[in-house]
């Protein structure tokens, strides 16, 4: 292999770094035109690629033909779409909402909104979602408590809204997510979404809301599909 060889050789993987996902909002864009020049956001003057995130899972997607899978993850911070295509689709196929993943990706952005294209993904113990907030906010310091709203690109998938920022801190709970926790914690083995909108007497739609409350507290998680217990 001569010195032209080498030259032609593709960089090695870039490091995949430990961000809160309101600091991946938060931060500019940049899009290369080199060959082996991947695009990348500007973090604390680095240029990052590629991210390791730990996050629970709280909405799920994939269309007809399975071309298209996506997952919607919140941290705590912020919440970010996964989304992955074609072959790759099966990386998501089996994650589950209230599921806590560790996500390493690329960050890319379409239509104004960022997003991470996965190379791994791993259903994690949910202690680990604990351990990597507390990694964070000793190595990098609380996320950013404002972003710039984005504008949301159509998509074939249930409209959510993309970018709401949360505090790290323990929050104040809904009164709708207050009862739907007392009545969690008369059960063992846990409530399914039409049981709780039964028992409380409210619509589907407030259950839900009330559900990813609590999921994104990590007050609760899913112990099987529209199920859903106390940590």
């Amino acid at each position: 292999m001569d010195i032209k060889d080498l030259k032609m050789q593709p960089p090695q993987r870039l490091t995949a770094y430990k961000l809160w996902i309101a600091s991946i909002l938060a931060s500019p864009y940049t899009k290369t035109t080199g060959e082996f020049s991947p695009n990348y956001i500007t973090y604390n003057s680095k240029h990052v690629s590629r991210v390791n995130i730990i996050a629970n899972v709280v909405e799920t997607f994939i269309s007809e033909d399975a071309a298209l899978a996506s997952l919607v993850i919140d941290d705590g911070s912020a919440i970010i779409h996964v989304r992955a295509f074609k072959e790759d689709t099966k990386l998501l196929q089996d994650i589950g909402v209230g599921d806590l993943i560790l996500v390493v990706g690329k960050i890319k952005e379409y239509n104004n909104e960022m997003y991470i294209l996965p190379e791994i993904v791993k259903v994690m113990p949910l202690a680990w979602g604990k351990v990597r907030r507390l990694e964070l906010q000793k190595e990098i310091g609380p996320p950013p408590s404002i972003l710039q709203q984005r504008s949301t690109p159509p998509v074939q998938e249930p409209a959510i809204p993309l970018q709401q920022t949360y505090a790290i801190t323990a929050q104040d709970h809904s009164e709708m997510s207050k009862k739907i926790l007392s009545l969690l914690q008369h059960t063992e083995e846990g409530i399914s979404i039409d049981s709780i909108s039964e028992s409380l007497s409210i619509t589907r739609e407030e259950t839900n809301k009330g559900i990813l409350e609590l999921l994104k507290n990590n007050d609760i998680y899913q112990n099987k599909p529209g199920h859903y217990k106390m940590l």
